[in-house]
């Protein structure tokens, strides 16, 4: 309170408030003067009209998606929309319809006067909702109606014309693909075929068939297998036989080499007896050993012969293990080679039936994109503009406003006035101070002035009086007036 007293009064010892009631006029001859200026911009600026509208805009998808009727927001696709209504091409097209009155003073280029469209466009994108909101700035406010309708046609065309490209470039591309999958499914086809030829019936039905089959061949094998270990261990003890020069009981199935193995037994006995009865030169005993020795001679020859047949009988069995083996060999391979042509085959149909779900999944995308054309055809699309106002023409002006600038410039002109006063309040306060510290020298200067008026007047009597004798009392006085 104290610094706000202080501060009024030292306004108020500043201020004279006489001075201001004797200089009121400067004060208002400001505020006239600022009143005018206002007056004078007025009108000579030109009235800027703001026309706006609001659209909504959504992506429907048409004709390529059915789950696609409801949409939710989405930012980033109304950004990109705003800049769409903003671009060089939709404005350019919007010019071309509705030429701007140009100045014949000052020409424009196309771009200029597009690039003055656009500084004068306003898109704004409504938060959380589908609608844009567009205002443009014009001096006359049929054509900034006009614009703003011009631009929202001209988008509306822009859209139908990108998509309409760009469906037709999509139905080019996927019948395209449509026609190669159908090119590999008839070649997965005639594969399939081809396989089907060359595999007979039998290998229809490997799982079983080839199974007992290979059964068969194994046990076989392995009866042919024992008959020859068997066979071997018979020619190994006749051959140890042979060498030991003694018989010896064979598990073979030759009567004749087991009987003239059991008759040389005993007369190998009768012969031992006779020896230790008869002398070596007795008839009795010279009989025995003979007989011994045809015995001998006899299980010789039938050692040969049975050896000859085992041998035989070796060799064919093992030529017939051999044959099975092949078989067995020729089996595996054979059911090798059926389970591998089983596999391409279910290799073959798994790609096949792939193949051919992606042919109808993009036959059944070309039919949608195809009513998607017929639907732009139409005048349809799958991006849809409509309005929420009507294209109204602006009646206010946004700018200039008469009653802003009005008060404005009377509160600037009254300050102004007011300025003035405080400067020579500021002049009158300097000029007293200056005053009271040289007293002396004020009074001696009012004393020549006054001095000077009284010769002065003394001069101008004597002239009127004697006007022949004004020169020489002119220098008279002009010498007193040195003096």
């Amino acid at each position: 309170m104290a610094d706000k007293s202080s501060s009024n009064s030292s306004l108020s010892e500043f201020l004279d408030w006489k001075l201001f009631r004797q200089y009121w006029y400067l004060v208002a001859l400001s505020t006239l003067f600022a009143v005018s200026l206002a007056v004078v911009y007025l009108a000579v600026t030109k009235p800027i009209y703001e026309a706006q509208v609001r659209i909504v805009v959504q992506n429907l998808g048409l004709g390529l998606e059915s789950s696609n009727l409801t949409k939710t927001y989405d930012k980033e696709f109304l950004a990109t929309q705003s800049e769409v209504i903003r671009s060089p091409a939709t404005l350019t097209r919007s010019l071309e319809e509705l030429p701007e009155i140009a100045d014949p003073a000052k020409p424009k280029s196309q771009s200029e006067q597009v690039g003055a469209i656009a500084e004068a466009l306003r898109v704004n994108p409504l938060a959380k909702t589908d609608i844009i909101k567009l205002t443009y700035q014009h001096s006359n406010p049929h054509q900034a109606t006009a614009r703003l309708e011009s631009i929202i046609k001209c988008y509306q065309e822009h859209l139908r014309e990108l998509e309409k490209s760009s469906a037709s470039r999509s139905v080019v591309l996927l019948e395209q693909r449509k026609s190669e999958l159908e090119k590999d499914i008839a070649q997965l086809q005639r594969d399939l075929k081809q396989i089907s030829t060359n595999t007979n019936s039998e290998s229809r039905d490997v799982d079983t068939q080839s199974n007992s089959m290979m059964e068969v061949l194994t046990r076989r094998l392995i009866e042919i297998q024992s008959e020859i270990a068997s066979y071997k261990v018979q020619l190994d003890l006749l051959q140890e036989s042979r060498n030991s020069g003694r018989p010896q009981v064979h598990p073979s199935d030759s009567v004749v080499l087991k009987e003239v193995e059991r008759n040389l037994n005993a007369g190998r006995t009768d012969l031992a007896e006779a020896s230790q009865i008869y002398g070596p030169s007795h008839p009795q005993r010279l009989s025995i050993e003979e007989r011994v020795r045809v015995l001998e001679s006899a299980h010789a020859n039938e050692s040969v012969v049975l050896q000859v047949e085992l041998q035989a009988s070796l060799q064919r069995f093992e030529m017939e293990e051999r044959s099975l083996r092949q078989l067995i060999s020729d089996e595996n391979l054979r059911l090798k080679t059926a389970h591998e042509i089983q596999g391409d085959e279910e290799q073959l149909q798994a790609k096949l039936t792939q193949v051919s779900e992606l042919h109808a999944s993009i036959a059944e995308t070309l039919q949608s994109m195809k009513l998607a054309n017929q639907s732009l055809a139409n005048g349809d699309g799958s991006i849809v503009v409509s309005l929420l106002d009507e294209f109204v023409v602006p009646r206010e002006s946004i700018w200039p406003k008469p009653v802003p600038i009005y008060v404005i410039s009377i509160v600037m002109g009254f300050m102004a006035g007011v300025a003035c006063l405080l400067c020579l309040a500021a002049y009158s306060q300097a000029s007293s101070k200056s005053s009271i510290e040289h007293p002396t020298q004020t009074n001696e200067s009012a004393h020549e002035d006054l001095l000077e008026q009284i010769h002065a007047l003394q001069r101008e009597i004597q002239v009127m009086k004697n006007p022949s004798e004004n020169s020489s009392h002119q220098k008279m006085y002009a010498g007193e007036g040195q003096g």
